[in-house]
């Protein structure tokens, strides 16, 4: 008896050590991760491409004290993470959040450039034509300039049929943007049987076939490229298309003398444009090879 009444003296003991060894690491772990700790995990998140975990830790830092470049760097990644994210709305209320706490000339300037694409993928045109605009005038040397001439470019040319193809186009382009190439294909098909002669179809058809090639889905890529030459041959898209097609057939599919052609026919067809200069290196070096 008196051995079984010491057993359980010994266990209770073990039990009230253990008790507080559990309670010391729960304390441990309570203790809040340090902001610096905090912000490289979190930019570590961001950087590999996890946008869900990476949010909510910019959330998390938001609350805390942090030094001007902190914040800035906070609210700039915070507002492109939930964007690709797809979280239209709370992409918007970070960037406008961003654009009354920041102060500094890089940080209003890559704020003015979400805020123009927020306003473009959402199908806000006329707010998107306004914000890209004043970011070119704040921002004239800015490494971003041609990507927002181009997007200025896509919407002035495409306001046909009371510019819902070209809404239909920037919420595709949305999707891609935040890693849904599935639906933004099936998007990009609604448009063109709905509008097969809309302005913005080539854009379209080339969008396609881009979004076709990253998923490495070659040789569909290869026909929608081909479509539009067909569809649309005066298009400028034409020789870009053809340089795209050439490319796969060279490196993909391994396919040398129909990239040759392609090639070739960019030089005889567009002879007095960039392409032609592009065209011309590319089969000189494998002539040399």
């Amino acid at each position: 008896m008196r051995g079984f009444v010491r057993v359980r003296r010994i266990a209770s003991a073990v039990v009230a050590a253990s008790v507080i060894i559990v309670g010391l690491t729960d304390a441990s772990a309570a203790v809040p991760t340090s902001t610096s700790v905090l912000m490289r995990k979190a930019t570590k998140e961001f950087l590999s491409g996890d946008f869900a975990a990476a949010s909510p830790m910019f959330y998390e830092l938001l609350k805390r004290d942090l030094t001007y470049p902190q914040l800035r760097e906070v609210l700039v990644s915070l507002g492109e993470s939930t964007l690709r994210e797809s979280k239209l709305a709370e992409a918007e209320s970070v960037a406008v959040q961003a654009g009354q706490r920041l102060t500094d000339e890089s940080g209003l300037e890559r704020i003015g450039f979400l805020k123009g694409e927020i306003y473009y993928f959402s199908g806000r045109i006329d707010r998107a034509l306004e914000e890209f605009l004043t970011f070119l005038e704040v921002n004239p040397e800015s490494p971003r300039v041609n990507d927002v001439i181009a997007r200025l470019l896509v919407m002035d040319e495409n306001g046909d049929f009371d510019r819902v193809p070209l809404r239909g186009y920037s919420f595709a382009e949305f999707l891609w943007f935040a890693n849904m190439p599935d639906s933004a294909l099936t998007v990009l098909g609604t448009l063109l049987s709905a509008f097969p002669d809309a302005q913005i179809a080539d854009d379209a058809l080339m969008r396609k076939g881009d979004i076709l090639n990253a998923q490495k889905r070659f040789s569909e890529a290869v026909a929608e490229y081909d479509s539009l030459e067909a569809r649309f041959p005066e298009s400028h898209l034409v020789p870009v298309c053809k340089l795209k097609t050439a490319e796969i057939y060279l490196r993909q599919l391994k396919e040398e003398e129909r990239a040759i052609t392609e090639y070739e026919e960019i030089v005889t067809g567009f002879p007095e444009t960039s392409f032609a200069v592009e065209a011309r290196s590319l089969l000189q070096g494998l002539r040399k090879e």
